[in-house]
């Protein structure tokens, strides 16, 4: 009878809710701790990111004008004034290209919810930009991963918004 009281008191630790430390290390997946996480999110650019960069640099070195952080709806990264054109460097993960990128395990239903909005606001932007004239333009990071993608990329871009703007 000791026996049985024995596992069934290990069993009853290992379901305790109370027991909050025990219950946080068997939940967590992620291998920094909730404060660690925080200041890892926090450090993440929106602005300014290696992509961004990159396709300035491209811009500059065609010799197209741009304005960088636009006033438009969505705040385009580029705007092409010369080609009535927006210009968008978004992120694969972020803004739900599909190449590569996967929803996180960790707190699923939260991800699906926000890159879900994330996907219906740039449907938005788009439509509102077009409604007012303007062609958008949307340079995805899986396909600028270096300089060379990154000019091809840009160089079939700036075609479509030629093309566009007859």
């Amino acid at each position: 009878m000791a026996h049985h009281f024995a596992i069934r008191q290990t069993t009853k630790l290992k379901i305790d809710r109370s027991n909050s430390p025990v219950n946080s290390m068997l939940r967590r997946s992620d291998n920094l701790t909730p404060n660690e996480r925080r200041r890892a999110m926090r450090a993440v650019k929106g602005r300014g990111t290696a992509p961004e960069r990159r396709v300035a640099s491209i811009l500059r070195a065609l010799g197209i004008r741009y304005r960088a952080q636009g006033d438009l709806p969505g705040k385009p990264d580029f705007v092409l004034p010369q080609l009535r054109a927006a210009l968008f460097v978004q992120g694969c993960f972020w803004h739900g290209h599909g190449c590569r990128s996967k929803t996180p395990v960790t707190n699923r239903l939260y991800w699906t919810r926000k890159l879900m909005r994330n996907r219906r606001r740039d449907r938005r932007v788009r439509r509102a930009l077009n409604g007012r004239g303007w062609t958008v333009l949307v340079l995805w990071e899986c396909r600028i991963a270096t300089r060379e993608d990154a000019m091809r990329a840009v160089a079939r871009a700036l075609g479509r918004a030629a093309r566009s703007g007859r």
